[in-house]
């Protein structure tokens, strides 16, 4: 059985993970390298935290807000960023999406802006670069932030920053995964200072719980090779057990109670250096012919299947979403034939019921992820794309 996803990380670098001695590791040092791979054009300033949730609580918190201002937001989202922008008080105004492009209509969005607008969050959503500079050219000059949350698209290190803060995520389901990470990279230097600041007050994220995670992936890498994959899949559906939901909660972060307590950590010094390793050798032509098989798919898939994200500048593949309710009812035929075919997700659309945001409930009704990734052979994929199309 081919599973839906695979993780993103060799047998060596977990193995690493685990058995490095962190004693010798210095955190302040591998945090300036990892930041180094951004800044060196000297156009923004970065740094790393433990996740996306924590940058972007980080940069709201060192923002001058007031309460009931607002906040411009990719109507498409984990739960977890709506929540944290309205428990800082702010007016969360969500804003639909082309389901072609995944991004917001820089016309439609325009009416959104108000008075008490402080910065406006554009997701780029399933590995598809949303263009940008429709906003851009929306908000010049009007003392509103840019805000990009990258955490699904991940084109390697080092990419120019064309916003005023840009988020990008290394959690264990990521491209270039060291099992958490982010990396934050923001325009003003005075509001870098801010956040960091505030990050230095934070307690570090213990040695033993990185290392706990890494035994807890080596488990679901385990797991998800097509042998043992195959075999859990029976075994779960013998007991009853929904299979596809148990493998979403095993790689989902930051859940149960006291989740400010969880996000508010500075990262391990080990899941620092895994990062470093990771992003320093980032595999630039594995990920550009994965995306040109994923683009031969997707041109072929077109004339009968709705592709998010078909019409972006960019598409890095991170997720192969199709939307279709008649492919989603088909789901255990393709199970049977051994492609595990998902309909389990983390994102939400902001408001469920608004006929205001039909794309973004779609996205979020009817959508199927294919098994589609670099270890799927040639021959898999050629039988996968005629079932698909038959």
């Amino acid at each position: 059985m081919w599973i839906q996803k695979r993780l993103d990380i060799s047998w060596r670098r977990l193995l690493a993970s685990l058995a490095f001695p962190s004693f010798i590791l210095d955190a302040e040092t591998l945090d300036k390298k990892i930041a180094a791979l951004w800044d060196a054009s000297g156009r923004c300033h970065s740094m790393t935290c433990l996740s996306v949730r924590t940058g972007f609580d980080l940069l709201l918190s060192a923002m001058d807000l007031a309460p009931n201002d607002e906040i411009i937001m990719t109507a498409v989202n984990i739960p977890h960023m709506f929540q944290i922008a309205s428990g800082r008080g702010l007016k969360v105004v969500p804003a639909e999406i082309g389901s072609g492009t995944l991004a917001p209509d820089a016309d439609a969005l325009k009416s959104l802006i108000t008075g008490r607008t402080r910065a406006i969050v554009a997701a780029h959503l399933f590995g598809a670069r949303a263009d940008l500079s429709p906003i851009r050219e929306a908000i010049k000059g009007r003392g509103i932030i840019l805000i990009e949350d990258s955490s699904q698209y991940f084109p390697g290190p080092a990419e120019q920053l064309l916003s005023d803060v840009r988020f990008y995520s290394f959690g264990t389901i990521k491209t270039c995964t060291a099992l958490g990470g982010a990396v934050v990279s923001v325009r003003d230097e005075k509001l870098m200072a801010a956040m960091k600041t505030r990050h230095e007050s934070y307690p570090r994220q213990s040695e033993f719980s990185y290392k706990f995670k890494a035994l807890k992936t080596m488990l679901l890498k385990f797991i998800s090779g097509r042998a043992a994959f195959g075999a859990t899949t029976s075994l779960c559906g013998a007991f009853g057990i929904d299979i596809d939901a148990a493998m979403y909660r095993a790689t989902k972060s930051f859940t149960g109670n006291d989740f400010y307590e969880k996000i508010r950590k500075k990262p391990s010094a080990q899941l620092l250096h895994t990062l470093l390793q990771r992003l320093s050798g980032f595999d630039g032509d594995g990920a550009r012919l994965h995306k040109e098989r994923c683009a031969a798919l997707a041109a072929k898939l077109a004339r009968r299947y709705e592709l998010p994200g078909s019409a972006a500048p960019d598409h890095v593949y991170w997720a192969f979403p199709v939307v279709s309710a008649e492919l989603k009812k088909r789901m255990p035929g393709f199970r049977e034939k051994g492609f595990f075919l998902s309909s389990q997700q983390g994102i939400c659309s902001f408001e469920e019921n608004s006929e205001a945001l039909k794309n973004s409930r779609a996205l979020t009704g009817d959508i199927v992820y294919l098994p589609v990734y670099p270890e799927l052979p040639n021959a898999e994929l050629d039988r996968l794309e005629k079932m698909l199309l038959d």
